[in-house]
C-alpha cells in the first residue's frame, strides 16, 4: 500500500507538471520495492517505476535520461510472455525516446505496439500508437499518413472521453493540415480552457482538502496536547495514590510492630513478675527452713540439757539400789520412776514436734508441694496422696518453669476442692526419658469435656503449659473422676 501511495502521488505530481516532485515519488516506490521481493508481482512492480521516471523525463525534455530508464524497465524480465499490455506500455516509452533520439528502429516498435493494442482492443495503447506514428510521419514529412492517424486518434479519443489524446491529435492536426489549423487550434483552445477549468476546480479540491487535513491536524495536535495534559494529571495522581497507600502500609506496619513490641514488653514483664515470685516464694520457704532449723538446735538442746540431764539425775540416784535395798532407800528411788514418766512425755512432744518436718529433707520446690497439699488438709476431708520418682532433679528447671507448674497444681486442686466432691486425690510425678509427666486423678464426680465451655481456670492452665512448652491434656467422664496430666520437657 505505501508502493501503491507513492505511485499515486507521483502520478498526481505529474498531472500537475511537477515532473521533478513525480520522480523523487517514483524512486521512493522504486526503493520500496525492496522489501516486496516475496511478492508474485515484484519484476513488475520494480520495472513499473523506471516507466514512469521515464515518461516524466520525456516531460522535462531529457530523452536520454528516459531512454536508460526505459532499457532499465525492459531489461528487468520479458513482460511480453506474460503481461503484454504491461510490455506495450514500456515499448511506447521506449520508442518515443528512440524515435526522439534519431533511432530509426523506433518505427517498427510503434506498429508492434499498435498490432499489439488492437489484438488485445486496448484504447490506450491505440491511442498512445498512433500518436507516435503520426508523430513519425509529420517528422517525414508524410502528411497523408500522419493526418490519417491523427484522425483515427481524435476519433477514438472523442468517443472514450480521453481529453489528453484528444488535444494532442488537434494540435498534431493543425500542423498537419495548415489550411484548417484555425479550426483544429480553436477547438484545442476551447478544450484546453475546459480541462484547464476542470483542473482548477481539482486544484481547488485539493487546496480545501489540504486545508481541512490541516485542520485536522492542528485538532489532533489541540486533542494529543490535552491528552498529555490529562496522562500527566493521571501520573501525578496515580503517583501520588501509591505514596499516600505505601505510607497506609507503612503506618501499618510500624502499628503493627509497636503492639508487638508492646506484647513482647509485657510477656517478658509477666515472666519476670512470675520470676519474682518464684524467689519469693523460694525465700520464704528459706526463711521457714531457717526457723526449722532453729528449732531444731533448740530440740537438740532441749534433749542434751534437759532430757539427757534428768535421765542422768534419775540414773545416779536409782544407782544406789545397787547397794541399799532397805524400804527407805526403796521408797526414796520410787520418786525418781515418778520423774522417767516426766521425761517420757517431754520426748513424745519433742517427738511430735518433729513428726510435722518429715519432708525437711526433699528439695525446695516438692517442699512447696508438700506444704500446698498440707494447708488445704487443715480445711478439707479429702485424701492426698503423694508419688514422686527420686531421680527427678527438680534444680535442673529454671524458676519460670517450676513456677507454672505450681501454678497448674496449685488451680488443679482448688478445682478438686470446689467442684469434684472427691475423697482421694494422687498426686504422681515421674521422668519418662526427656519428659517429667505430673498427673493430678481424682475420684470426683468428672464432667464432660466436650460438652463444657473451657472456664478461665482451665484456660489459665494451658496458657501457662504454653508458655514452658508443654502439654496439658484434661480427661474426665461424669462419674468417673478427671485426671490433668502435664507433660514437661526437660
Amino acid at each position: 500500500m505505501i508502493y501503491e501511495c507513492y505511485l499515486a502521488l507521483g502520478l498526481s505530481l505529474r498531472g500537475m507538471n511537477n515532473n521533478q516532485g513525480a520522480i523523487e515519488y517514483y524512486n521512493k516506490a522504486l526503493k520500496q520495492t525492496e522489501k516486496l521481493k516475496n511478492d508474485k508481482q515484484y519484476k513488475l512492480l520494480r520495472a513499473q517505476p523506471f516507466n514512469y521516471i521515464a515518461i516524466a523525463l520525456q516531460k522535462e525534455g531529457d530523452f536520454s535520461k528516459a531512454y536508460l530508464n526505459s532499457k532499465k524497465a525492459l531489461s528487468i524480465d520479458q513482460f511480453k510472455d506474460y503481461d503484454p499490455t504491461f510490455y506495450c506500455y514500456l515499448i511506447n516509452t521506449y520508442s518515443y525516446s528512440k524515435f526522439i533520439l534519431g533511432d530509426e528502429t523506433c518505427l517498427k516498435d510503434f506498429y508492434e505496439t499498435l498490432k499489439l493494442g488492437d489484438s488485445l482492443a486496448n484504447i490506450h495503447i491505440q491511442l498512445n500508437s498512433k500518436i507516435n506514428l503520426s508523430e513519425y510521419f509529420l517528422k517525414k514529412n508524410d502528411s497523408s499518413k500522419a493526418e490519417i492517424y491523427s484522425k483515427d486518434v481524435l476519433t477514438l479519443s472523442s468517443n472514450n472521453k480521453i481529453f489528453e489524446d484528444k488535444l494532442k491529435a488537434l494540435e498534431l492536426l493543425a500542423k498537419i493540415d495548415p489550411k484548417n489549423s484555425q479550426t483544429y487550434n480553436q477547438r484545442y483552445i476551447t478544450l484546453n480552457d475546459s480541462l484547464q477549468n476542470v483542473e482548477r476546480a481539482t486544484r481547488n479540491k485539493f487546496a480545501r482538502i489540504e486545508f481541512e487535513t490541516d485542520e485536522i491536524t492542528n485538532e489532533k495536535k489541540v486533542v494529543e496536547a490535552e491528552n498529555e495534559r490529562i496522562s500527566m494529571q493521571l501520573l501525578v495522581i496515580l503517583v501520588f495514590s501509591l505514596f499516600l497507600l505505601l505510607a497506609l502500609v507503612l503506618l501499618v506496619m510500624v502499628s503493627k510492630q509497636r503492639a508487638r513490641n508492646k506484647e513482647l514488653q509485657l510477656i517478658q514483664q509477666q515472666q519476670q513478675a512470675n520470676a519474682e515470685i518464684y524467689q519469693l516464694m523460694l525465700d520464704q520457704q528459706q526463711k521457714i527452713e531457717e526457723g526449722k532449723q532453729m528449732e531444731k538446735q533448740r530440740i537438740s538442746k532441749e534433749l542434751h540439757d534437759g532430757v539427757m540431764g534428768k535421765l542422768t539425775a534419775v540414773r545416779l540416784n536409782l544407782f544406789v539400789l545397787s547397794k541399799k535395798n532397805d524400804p527407805e532407800t526403796i521408797a526414796r528411788c520410787l520418786e525418781h520412776v515418778n520423774e522417767i514418766q516426766n521425761i517420757e512425755k517431754e520426748i513424745r512432744k519433742i517427738s511430735h514436734d518433729l513428726s510435722h518436718n518429715v519432708f525437711a529433707e526433699q528439695s525446695d520446690f516438692m517442699l512447696m508441694v508438700t506444704n500446698l497439699v498440707e494447708n488445704i488438709k487443715e480445711h478439707s476431708p479429702i485424701n492426698f496422696r503423694i508419688a514422686t520418682d527420686e531421680t527427678i532433679d527438680w534444680n535442673v528447671l529454671g524458676s519460670l518453669v517450676k513456677m507454672q507448674v505450681y501454678r497448674i497444681l496449685q488451680e488443679s486442686l482448688q478445682n478438686v476442692e470446689k467442684y469434684a466432691h472427691a475423697h482421694n486425690v494422687s498426686i504422681t510425678m515421674f521422668k519418662n526419658n526427656d519428659t517429667i509427666e505430673v498427673a493430678i486423678t481424682d475420684d470426683g464426680v468428672g464432667f464432660n469435656v466436650e460438652a463444657n465451655k473451657p472456664g478461665i481456670g482451665h484456660r489459665n492452665m494451658k496458657e501457662r503449659a504454653a508458655e514452658i512448652r508443654s502439654n496439658l491434656e484434661i480427661t474426665s467422664q461424669k462419674g468417673n473422676g478427671t485426671k490433668i496430666m502435664l507433660k514437661i520437657p526437660t
